[in-house]
């Protein structure tokens, strides 16, 4: 009798915490992942947008605990004015993203710890681009009333191996990429 009384609270337990989880599906034609990248000397640089193919936002009890999100690389572009076709198109072939071999790039929360007093969410996350992963800190802030979270941060390409195929070349480049975030949720 006790296992039985045991079991049924084990289950309404997880009915409850079921309950209170969310998942926020991802507005890919509202939401963009907009990057900057400029030359190692800063006389110039490069910013465009990647679109995402889809994504999710978890909250348990309104709180953000989890998210994934899937960016399509082949919608690389450039917007800065000059370059663009060709830019666009080297950015795309094996010097950098390869996406004919790599298409898409994940980022996924792993640890979300929220500040109520400055209302911003400090997350950590795996970012894969290339097959490869490597964890990424960055805080966000999320406005509960237009369902959108934005957020800013920076990445070293080289930990992920995007490389330009040209020693000198590549030197010339920052190794800083630049990412601003904006995420609409329906």
């Amino acid at each position: 009798m006790n296992k039985l009384l045991i079991c049924l609270g084990v289950m309404m337990l997880s009915v409850c915490i079921s309950n209170s989880q969310k998942m926020y599906d991802l507005d890919t034609d509202e939401s963009l992942l907009n990057w900057k990248s400029d030359y190692v000397f800063k006389i110039a640089g490069h910013h465009g947008f990647v679109k995402f193919n889809d994504g999710k936002l978890i909250t348990i009890n309104g709180n953000i605990t989890g998210g994934h999100f899937t960016i399509d690389m082949t919608t690389i572009e450039n917007i800065d004015g000059g370059y663009n076709e060709g830019l666009v198109s080297h950015l795309k072939n094996e010097d950098f993203f390869d996406i004919y071999k790599y298409p898409t790039a994940y980022i996924e929360f792993t640890n979300v710890v929220y500040n109520k007093s400055i209302n911003e969410h400090l997350i950590d996350a795996m970012l894969t681009i290339k097959d490869v992963s490597k964890p990424v800190k960055f805080t966000a802030k999320a406005d509960g009333t237009d369902n959108t979270m934005t957020a800013r941060f920076k990445i070293d390409r080289s930990r992920w191996q995007i490389n330009y195929n040209h020693d000198l070349k590549d030197s010339t480049i920052s190794e800083a990429v630049e990412f601003n975030v904006y995420l609409k949720f329906k």
